[in-house]
């Protein structure tokens, strides 16, 4: 990969610049031109694949100093190039990128994008992604996330009026401190910056400002460069109310000696990259030692204590429920859909959270049996409900169900479940000729097919 060019200070030729003799201070307050790529001719947009679906957007930049020395890039990109992006991506015949580059290592880095012509892009071009790079992070976000009309009447305000801002925002100062101990008390070893990913609609006629964090059922996808790194990296998020750390989906890909961390999740927040391994003694020899500790290394699962794991015992349907949720990479949720789950009750969040996201039904009496052992009929619907719920429908062949002599055992309701997980290859038999599908799982079953559920959703390598 060629390197990026030096950015270049314009001088008084730049509209509303000026030269450092007009600062008394003796700053220099001077936009910054981005120039274009290696490779990108002159003009404001630049096609740059053979599939005509990547555009780089040429801006301009000032950078600032906060009050506690913080330095903050800020890019205001002109609405008539973003349009122009808009119309080259158009005729574009794969997934339609505009690409917004900034050189230079600030630590601090804001995005702000025309509302109105966002719309434009999410009317014309709806599978559009508008992805915003800074020194070794990129941001991709999907223009589908935002509602552009829906926030305008939220806020009171005219599309027209409203700005977008994007922020990468390297995490410093008691913050990153603070994440710097939490990580040690909980024996994780960070290997990247923490970084928090914000967007904001904000209008400039009524001062008011909305915070978008909530993506729905879309995962939004972040790149993180780093040193090469091991098995056991993962992507986590730092919740800042608890201090505490959860499971991101990541991939990690290595080349010419530089990894990129690939994280995906359907919110914003602050995340980082650390390495973790976890082993249990109860797991030497078991079947699934490899894909249970490569699980708890990614703080996708607990044990029973902090040595075993009771791989054969029985798992509930309140705990798997829960394992699905963190895989998921979700937030928990407070509003109860079920007359057994209460606000008290340990699994309350994730159970909640999976009934929000459609992972999980209730009992026809309107339950759901959190304590209930899960059988494993139920945890194919569960997770075929998630990998929908993330964009992957595997088809369900007909065909896959008779191989199983205990097929007219599976319930109607599981039957379309059950041969899309075997059809992706998350599910297996009991044996080559039985499914059991009435029988209860045990934990180390729920994290197999966890494992492989990831897998296939390209959620971890």
């Amino acid at each position: 990969m060629s390197a990026r060019p030096a950015a270049t200070v314009v001088g008084p030729t730049q509209p509303g610049s000026k030269d450092d003799s007009s600062n008394p201070s003796g700053e220099n307050n001077s936009p910054v031109l981005i120039p274009k790529p290696p490779g990108v001719e002159d003009g404001s947009t630049k096609r740059t694949d053979d599939n005509n679906s990547t555009v780089i957007l040429k801006v301009t930049s000032t950078i600032e100093q906060t009050a506690d020395g913080k330095s903050v890039s800020k890019i205001t990109v002109d609405p008539v190039d973003l349009q122009k992006a808009m119309d080259a991506m158009k005729s574009a015949s794969g997934t339609p990128k505009v690409v917004i580059q900034v050189p230079g290592n600030t630590e601090s880095t804001n995005f702000q994008l025309n509302a109105t012509v966002v719309a434009g892009i999410q009317a014309q071009v709806p599978s559009a992604v508008i992805s915003v790079q800074s020194d070794s992070v990129t941001y991709d976000l999907p223009a589908e996330v935002l509602d552009i009309p829906a926030i305008a009447k939220n806020m009171g305000a005219e599309a027209e009026d409203l700005n977008i801002n994007i922020t990468i925002d390297k995490v410093t100062g008691a913050t990153a401190a603070e994440i710097e101990r939490a990580a040690k008390q909980s024996g994780l070893q960070p290997i990247s910056d923490p970084v928090d990913f914000n967007v904001t609609v904000e209008s400039p006629t009524t001062g008011q400002s909305t915070s978008i964090s909530d993506f729905g059922n879309t995962y939004v996808t972040r790149t993180i460069h780093l040193a090469p790194t091991s098995n056991n990296a993962t992507g986590v998020l730092y919740n800042p109310g608890t201090g505490a750390f959860s499971f991101v989906p990541a991939t990690f890909e290595t080349n010419n000696g530089k990894t990129v961390a690939t994280l995906k999740r359907n919110g914003n927040s602050i995340y980082a990259v650390i390495e973790y391994t976890k082993t249990f003694d109860d797991l030497i020899g078991h079947w699934a030692k490899a894909d249970v500790e490569l699980l708890a290394s990614k703080l996708v699962v607990e044990g029973v204590s902090d040595d075993r794991f009771a791989p054969e015992s029985q798992i509930t349907r309140a705990e798997f429920a829960s394992l699905l949720v963190r895989a998921m990479g979700i937030s928990e949720d407070n509003t109860s859909k079920f007359p057994d789950v209460k606000p008290s009750d340990w699994f309350a969040g994730a159970v909640n959270a999976a009934a929000k996201a459609g992972f999980v039904d209730g009992f026809e009496d309107g339950t759901f049996k959190p304590n209930a052992n899960i059988t494993r009929e139920e945890m194919a619907v569960m997770i075929a409900h998630a990998m929908s719920f993330a964009g992957q429908q595997p088809a369900a062949d007909a065909k896959v169900l008779p191989v199983f002599t205990d097929s007219p055992l599976v319930s109607s309701w599981a039957k379309d479940a059950i041969a899309q997980s075997v059809d992706a290859g998350v599910i297996n038999g009991r044996t080559a000729t039985t499914f059991s599908p009435k029988e209860n799982a045990s934990r180390a079953e729920a994290v197999v097919m966890l494992k492989r559920m990831l897998q296939t959703l390209q959620f971890i390598n």
